[in-house]
This record gives C-alpha cells, sequence and structure tokens, in this order.
C-alpha cells in the first residue's frame, strides 16, 4: 500500500471516530435533557396544582358571596366532575380499573374520597366567611406541619434539611400573612360580634382544612403509581357529589336557587374546569414526589390567593402581606430547584 493510501485511509478512520464521538455526546445530552424534563416533571405539576387551587377558590368565593349556599356549588362541581371523569376512565382504563386491584388501594380510594370531600367542604364554607388569602394561608400553613409528620409515621418518608428549612420560611410567611392577633395587634373598630364569630368559624374551618388535605396528601402518596389519577379523581368526584347533594337537601333552601344567568353558568363551568385540573396535577405529582414536597411547592397558592383578594375583591394587601408572600414565593422556588438537583443527581447514579 503506498504512503498516499495509508494516509487516506488514517484520515478516513479519524473522521469515522469522530463522527462516532459527536454522536455519543448528541445522545448523552439528549438523555440529560430528558432526565432534567422527568425531574422537573413533578415540580410542575405541585406548581400548576396550586395555580388551579387559587384559580377555583377564586371562583368559589365569587359564587358563595353571592348567596349560593356551599353544599349547592359542591355537589354541582363534583356532579360535573363525575359527568367528565367517567367517560375517561372507562375510554382510557376500562371498566375494570374502577375496583382497583387491592382491598389496601380500595380502601385509600374512599378514604382520600372521604377526606377531600370533608376538607374541600369546609374550605367553601370559610370563604364565605373570610377572605380568600387567609383561608389558603390558615390552611397552607397546617400543612407543611402535620404532613411530614403523617409521612414519617405512615410512609418512613424522612423528613429532609431541605424541607426544614422550608417549612420554617413557609411558616414564617404564613405568619406575617395571616397576622394573628395575638402578635399583631389590630383595630377592632366598628367590628361586631357577627364579625368576630364568622371569622372565628373561618379560621376553625380552614384550620380543619388543612387536617383534611395533609391526610389526603399523604394517602396519595402511599396509593402507588399503578392507580390511575383519572381513577382517583373519580372515587373523590363521586364521593363528594352525594355527600353534598344529602347536605344540600337537608340544610339549605334549594328549591329557589337554580335559577341562573350567563355568568352564574360560565363561573360554574370554570369551577369544575380548574377542580378537575387542580386535582389531577396534584395527585400525580403525589405520585411522582414526596407529599411534604408537593406541600411546600403548592404554597405558591397562597401568593395567588392574596393577589386575587386585591385584583377582584378590592382588598389591599399591606405591608406584612407582601413579607408573607415574598417569604413563601423563596421557599417554593427553593424547593423547586432543590428538588430538581437531587433528582438529576439520583438520575446521574442510578
Amino acid at each position: 500500500m503506498s504512503a498516499e493510501e495509508k494516509q487516506g485511509t488514517e484520515e478516513e478512520r479519524l473522521i469515522g471516530n469522530k463522527k462516532i464521538t459527536q454522536s455519543s455526546d448528541d445522545e448523552q445530552e439528549k438523555k440529560h435533557g430528558l432526565t432534567l424534563f422527568h425531574s422537573m416533571k413533578g415540580v410542575i405539576l405541585a406548581l400548576l396544582a396550586g395555580a388551579f387551587s387559587a384559580f377555583n377558590n377564586t371562583i368559589t368565593a365569587f359564587l358563595t358571596k353571592e348567596g349560593m349556599p356551599a353544599y349547592q356549588l359542591l355537589t354541582i362541581m363534583y356532579g360535573g366532575g363525575v359527568c367528565v371523569i367517567a367517560p375517561l376512565v372507562v375510554i382510557f382504563h376500562g371498566v375494570r380499573s374502577i375496583l382497583a386491584d387491592t382491598n389496601k388501594q380500595r380502601i385509600l380510594l374512599v378514604s382520600i374520597g372521604i377526606f377531600y370531600t370533608a376538607a374541600d367542604t369546609l374550605q367553601a364554607l370559610a370563604l364565605g366567611l373570610i377572605s380568600i388569602g387567609n383561608v389558603t394561608a390558615i390552611y397552607r400553613g397546617t400543612m407543611p406541619v402535620i404532613t411530614p409528620v403523617l409521612a414519617w409515621i405512615f410512609l418512613r418518608k424522612p423528613y429532609t434539611k431541605v424541607q426544614i428549612v422550608n417549612t420554617v420560611l413557609c411558616v414564617l410567611g404564613i405568619i406575617f400573612t395571616a397576622q394573628p392577633t395575638f402578635i399583631f395587634s389590630k383595630p377592632d373598630n366598628n367590628v361586631s360580634d357577627i364579625d368576630t364569630r364568622n371569622e372565628i368559624l373561618g379560621l376553625i374551618f380552614s384550620l380543619f382544612t388543612g387536617v383534611g388535605f395533609s391526610i389526603t396528601y399523604v394517602m396519595g402518596s402511599g396509593i402507588g403509581d399503578d392507580v390511575s389519577v383519572l381513577v382517583i379523581s373519580l372515587y373523590e368526584n363521586t364521593i363528594g357529589a352525594l355527600t353534598n347533594m344529602v347536605l344540600m337537601f337537608t340544610l339549605t333552601a334549594w328549591r329557589g336557587i337554580w335559577h341562573f344567568n350567563g355568568r352564574t353558568f360560565g363561573l360554574l363551568f370554570g369551577l369544575i374546569l380548574t377542580f378537575l385540573c387542580n386535582f389531577c396535577s396534584r395527585f400525580r405529582s403525589l405520585q411522582i414526589e414526596p407529599p411534604t414536597t408537593v406541600v411546600l411547592l403548592v404554597n405558591i397558592q397562597i401568593v395567588l390567593a392574596y393577589l386575587a383578594d386585591y385584583i377582584f375583591f378590592d382588598d389591599i394587601p399591606n405591608m406584612y402581606d407582601i413579607i408573607g408572600a415574598s417569604l413563601i414565593i423563596f421557599s417554593s422556588g427553593f424547593v423547586a430547584i432543590a428538588t430538581s438537583i437531587q433528582n438529576v443527581q439520583r438520575g446521574h447514579s442510578d
């Protein structure tokens, strides 16, 4: 073989190796991109759940303040959810999926439906008594405390340093936004006994709303990712519709409040849509991320709730509200970044 032929062969070999190396680098880059996407999926879903929940609460506040009883409102919301979810479950998963595979899953599905319905009903009652921001801050404030304890007891989930730091930040933010009277002095001029009673009931309902949602978070994380969020949603909507229908028929003057105008129909449609998006995003994120992480991320809802108070109800936040909202935004963003980094590192180690 001549020197020129040898040189040509060597150049071809070098070019081939370069192409292989470049191809390998492209594959590694695509793999890294997919890993980053999957690591962010649970985080994004949790943040979306907080946003959809804030929109849903705003619509609920509009309707309850206009005189629609909470039980009727929830009956319509859950009933509409059943009409939307039931066909999707049958189409994508079949009728048999409704029965679940194990007794544990069936018990958890029913329990999630019961506790979520109780929490949602209490939340709707509270929204008719106090502001959206205060309701959200109070019930979200109970969850970073209760959820890690329940997750540690029942799921053996570790309570990490990131979660501890962000729980502290979150609680501080909620204290500033809720501004409890035992810390912040408030003028009580022109405050009637009825206003005081409504505020106390609103605080109690909001507190137990947080307890109920905390229980459903832990159950949703323990049910496993082989149960579709559509099936979970079907159970919850069915139990919610039946429960609130009974309460509506027994506790409210339901016969005279079924004449809706176009605006009310639009709000009810938005109520159903935001509830379903919130529920599915929330429980899908719980199948990806630990419940404590999801609780902290969904706290972005508090900021959006105070914005809704300002935009739709002319409730201007004060300096303490702004400080609290800033702490919560920082807390949620910090959890999102820290969780994504941990997931990427876990993916590389695997």
